[in-house]
């Protein structure tokens, strides 16, 4: 009788799950799974999962969940990659005058660009959403999935280092 209603709890708590209702109990060891396999896209592991965390959790989760959002991490994400892909596009183009580096870094960290790099990472199926941001498409539009890219860099930056962040950014952008 007692396997009985354990597969009926994991059956309801699955159920609530994809409906959204009450999601914390079935999400954790899945949710766990789907972190390292981000972690293996990034080649970089978290010393520090609560960062990673938070560098995922859009505004509207954090309403929902009285929890901390990504947004002065997203801040700090941006000026790092500017930096970086600024120093990148010198290197790379040392003959390049001020104002054609200038072009070619916005291109680089422009939002749609920023947010086909999060989806080269799969980073769509890892932001955390409130339930009305995702029921509207929240993990696919272009404005999160840069601005939570940019937030993992700045996770990636506070868990480790610049040398560290600097070397993710070189392998992500590949220039």
């Amino acid at each position: 009788m007692a396997e009985k209603y354990v597969v009926c709890s994991a059956f309801y708590l699955y159920l609530g799950w994809r409906l959204g209702i009450d999601n914390k109990p079935i999400t954790t060891n899945y949710r766990r799974i789907k972190i390292n396999n981000l972690e293996k896209k990034l080649r970089y592991q978290f010393k520090n999962k609560s960062i990673l965390k938070l560098s995922l959790s859009h505004r509207s989760y954090a309403n929902e969940n009285k929890s901390g959002d990504n947004e002065v991490l997203e801040f700090l994400g941006d000026s790092i990659l500017g930096m970086v892909v600024g120093h990148m596009l010198v290197e790379k183009y040392p003959k390049m005058n001020e104002g054609q580096l200038s072009l070619e870094r916005a291109k680089l960290v422009s939002q749609t660009s920023l947010a086909n790099l999060a989806r080269s990472i799969n980073l769509d199926k890892h932001v955390l959403l409130g339930n009305g941001e995702r029921n509207n498409g929240g993990a696919k539009k272009d404005s999160i999935l840069a601005d939570t890219f940019e937030a993992l860099i700045a996770a990636i930056y506070k868990d480790s280092n610049f040398e560290t962040v600097q070397k993710i950014i070189n392998l992500i952008f590949k220039l």
